[in-house]
């Protein structure tokens, strides 16, 4: 199999920096001039030069490097540099000195120049208004991948660790953080600003230095075990914060734990950032967030909105340990950082809300990385990178969710407390350096005594993933399991991912779970190393669940018989397998091996189904359903058929919310409610929804937050221009960052032309903040009215949206496209990606276009045989 390895590549690639100067230290001193979106700064880097030389090149990108120079370690200057030169492409700078320098361990000293750009990449400016109408501007930091080169000269790659001393100067008003804590504050010369000294930091990755400066406050530390915990906030946002601190404490606790080692670092700041183009960024001790992320009021916010918070806060101190304590020693390692924080996140939250049953939930991210992975178009988990946009391509779903879905298959095949002990024995191993995969496997792998690498090597290694096949032979008296890669679409002549032209295997850890009596069941484990094995055990089986606890990344195929069987004995399933078996049949439908109708009628075995994540499902793929039909008369027939299946669920469960209800349950109630009204368009229930919005519009605590998010929904899915202008307003004027999420969202949800181009042209003229437009474009992309029109919008307006929005949000937004499904949509979409790229994520791109393709297909091959079925008397 192609393993990428990061250090044969250094020599050979031009991206690379060589390793004849290495640094150890850096003293930043970095002054931003917010007025003007600029900066100055000088930097000095304790350097080691292991052989002769007259020039050295580093990293730096839309900086003017204005002098530099070398110094001994007796501060005497021995080299000046006569000539800078830059490289725009590999986005570096080679200084050529007067003289050669000796080996020796050096100062490398700079002064520079750069813009406070606005493309929320490395130091960039943002603006927020707060609750008086004011308007503000901070400037903060994203570095990951390779932008803090765009803040300082550096040598930016993730081996050439260093610690690192922060020094800002910003105007005495202002809030200013960092990595470490604040050492010393002292009045600048010109009195109107101050000099903020911050603590020196563990060596680290340039990727996760940050410093942030604005009209920021910051809540009373909380002492988590001698970590003092705050959170850092836009002025006014206080009442916000109380969530957060519950959250990270308790996370930090967790990991603590968990890991057996200590926090870091001396202090953990969580900050949350107006303008933000991820969700979140684990620089250590300064984490930056999103605000919608961060801050909460947790009496108004509903139950997937805390989950989703309490997620990225653990996702984020997952990090402190596994990636900013140890860090993969190039970008092709990225996906274990990131993975390993999404199982680690998963885990953590599951024991922070027992309620919210983590696990199951994380069914349905696994289902949208098994959405991209059955496509041609794949990848495997890791990949080479050459270049910083090969490693920006990396932040997919294929790294964090199949990437974590991977890892819970491992520690659920290995146990708990193995697995731990391996991840224990890696990080005390690797401490304050940097590693590859390998080296994990090997950890886990000298602990558990198990074949790790040679098991995990398959998984990370190749495209795709298996389906197995499961089959009683009565005449061999064994159950037989067959593996397979499954394909939405296959290709016409399949090879393997080594190239030799044989099947794709995968070593499968395989849990099973039968009955062969009622009311007993029994548990078998085994690795499926074969593309065909028999398991003598199983003959006598009731009914097999083939990946039982749903733990497995793969998907399986039962023999009709097997099948007839499971859905005879769905009381006795776990939910999660419950999901998985609907899960399934779906993706099955969209390859061609069942049908629409097939799935139909699986829906009524669920009749009476009360799990939230099976729920969620069906109803999403009950939407894609009736979002194909456009005939009055079949659209209205399969709109009955849901409202009796919603209707039902929902009449067992009571519309109005009980004081016993667990937070599943009232998440599961404005489910099928907002099922029940934009799905199936019942007008009772669009009646009830409108009612519950307007008295949310007289109060925000006079519905239950689930049950108000619901009603936001259907009253935009057929709202008019005044209820435009009421959402319009609930965006622009939201009490709590969620209120303005959701009702921005909304905007794209709404059936009229004038008003999803109002929105379109928000996306463009400022009024939707740029971390958020492209995302609200892809959703009216989505509109089942106005795709076409949104569509269109983006082709005009391609050039400006380029040079507005953050270059990793343009793939994100084209993501709008896989809700198309009309074939003249789907050439005219491809026939303009024929003459324009993306930014970054090109592999992404043509994700989204296979998917279309398939979209397509399905709709050509269903949507007929789905009129017929609707319409029989």
């Amino acid at each position: 199999m192609n393993q990428p390895s990061a250090n044969a590549d250094i020599e050979s690639n031009d991206y690379r920096l060589s390793r004849s100067v290495t640094p150890s230290h850096y003293s930043i001193r970095i002054h931003p001039d917010l007025d003007a979106e600029t900066f100055t700064g000088s930097v000095s880097i304790s350097v080691n030069v292991d052989a002769p030389a007259s020039e050295i090149v580093l990293n730096a990108k839309e900086l003017e490097i204005q002098s530099a120079w070398v110094k001994d370690e007796e501060d005497a200057t021995v080299a000046d540099a006569l000539e800078i030169q830059y490289d725009e492409e590999l986005e570096r700078a080679t200084l050529r000195l007067d003289r050669e320098i000796p080996a020796n361990h050096y100062l490398l000293e700079m002064r520079f120049a750069g813009i406070l750009n606005r493309k929320l990449a490395g130091f960039y400016v943002s603006t927020f208004t707060d609750d008086q109408g004011v308007k503000h501007k901070i400037a903060t930091t994203q570095f990951e991948s390779t932008d803090a080169r765009r803040a300082f000269p550096c040598f930016d790659e993730p081996d050439m660790k260093a610690s690192f001393s922060v020094e800002m100067t910003v105007p005495v008003e202002l809030f200013a953080a960092s990595n470490g804590p604040i050492v010393c504050e002292q009045p600048a010369i010109d009195k109107s600003h101050k000099i903020v000294t911050f603590g020196r930091t563990i060596p680290m990755s340039t990727y996760l230095v940050a410093f942030i400066l604005g009209p920021f406050e910051a809540t009373d530390p909380v002492d988590v075990d001698g970590v003092p915990l705050r959170v850092i906030h836009p002025i006014g946002k206080a009442h916000l914060t109380d969530y957060a601190l519950e959250a990270g404490e308790f996370a930090l606790k967790y990991f603590t734990d968990y890991y057996g080692i200590p926090y870091p670092g001396p202090k953990l700041d969580l900050v949350a950032v107006p303008d933000f183009a991820f969700g979140a960024m684990e620089n250590l001790g300064c984490v930056t967030f999103r605000e919608a992320i961060l801050l909460v009021d947790k009496s108004k916010a509903t139950q997937p909105e805390l989950l989703v918070i309490a997620d990225v806060i653990a996702h984020e101190l997952a990090h402190m340990w596994f990636g900013d304590l140890v860090t993969m020693r190039w970008w092709n390692g990225i996906w274990l950082n990131e993975a390993f924080a999404t199982f680690m996140a998963a885990m953590c939250t599951d024991a922070f809300n027992p309620a919210w049953r983590r696990w199951d939930q994380f069914s349905l991210e696994r289902s949208a990385a098994f959405d991209v992975d059955s496509l041609q178009s794949t990848r495997p988990i890791e990949y080479e990178v050459h270049s910083p946009s090969d490693a920006d391509g990396m932040f997919d779903l294929l790294t964090y969710e199949k990437g974590g879905s991977v890892l819970r298959m491992l520690e659920q095949h290995l146990g708990a407390q193995t697995f731990r002990d391996g991840i224990r024995h890696y990080l005390n191993k690797h401490q304050y350096a940097n590693t590859e995969t390998a080296d994990l496997w090997n950890a886990l792998e000298n602990v558990s005594g198990e074949p790790v690498r040679s098991t995990m090597d398959a998984w990370i290694y190749q495209r795709g993933y298996p389906i197995v096949s499961v089959k009683q032979c009565d005449e061999c008296n064994k159950t037989i399991l067959k593996q397979q890669r499954f394909y939405y679409s296959p290709p016409e002549k399949r090879h393997s991912n080594e190239g030799d032209g044989g099947p794709e295997i995968w070593p499968i850890p395989i849990g099973i779970r039968y009955s062969t009596a009622p009311d007993e069941t029994r548990e078998l484990k085994r690795l499926l190393t074969e593309d065909d094995e028999e398991v003598e055990e199983l003959i006598a089986a009731n009914w097999i669940v083939a990946n039982s606890g749903s733990n497995g990344f793969y998907r399986v195929r039962y023999s009709p018989q097997l099948l007839d069987a499971l859905n005879s004995a769905m009381p006795h399933l776990k939910p999660i397998e419950r999901y998985s078996i609907a899960d399934d049949q779906w993706a099955a439908a969209i390859a061609g091996q069942s049908s629409a109708i097939d799935y139909m009628n699986l829906a009524n075995a669920y009749r009476y189904e009360d799990d939230l994540d099976v729920w969620t499902l069906l109803a999403g793929n009950m939407a894609s359903l009736e979002r194909m039909l456009e005939e009055d008369s079949p659209r209205r027939a399969m709109r009955e058929r849901l409202a009796s299946i919603f209707g039902e669920a929902l009449a067992r469960l009571k519309w109005e919310p009980r004081a016993e209800d667990s937070p599943r349950e009232l998440e599961l109630r404005a489910l099928l409610a907002r099922s029940l009204a934009v799905t199936a368009r019942d007008e009772d229930a669009k009646e009830r929804l409108r009612a519950l919005h307007d008295a949310y519009l007289e109060s925000d605590d006079a519905v239950e937050p689930n049950l108000a998010a619901a009603a936001a929904a259907a009253v935009a899915v057929s709202g008019n221009s005044t209820d435009y202008s009421v959402f319009r307003s609930k965006f622009e004027n939201p009490s709590t960052p969620q209120e303005e999420r959701r009702y921005r969202g909304l905007l794209a949800a709404f059936p009229g032309e004038v008003e999803i181009r109002t929105t379109l042209a928000m996306c463009l003229d400022g009024q939707v903040r740029t971390q958020d437009a492209p995302y609200l474009v892809g959703a009216c992309i989505a509109n089942r009215h106005h795709g076409a029109m949104a569509w269109d919008f983006v082709k005009t307006n391609w050039d400006s949206m380029l040079e507005m929005y953050p270059d990793n949000a343009i793939v994100r937004m084209l993501s709008g496209i896989r809700s198309l499904s009309k074939p003249e949509l789907a050439t005219d979409v491809k026939a303009f990606f024929g003459t324009h790229s993306v930014p970054t994520g090109e592999l992404t791109l043509q994700q989204h276009l296979e998917r279309l393709d398939i979209n397509v297909a399905f709709r050509q091959r269903e949507v007929a045989r789905l009129k017929e079925f609707l319409m029989k008397p």
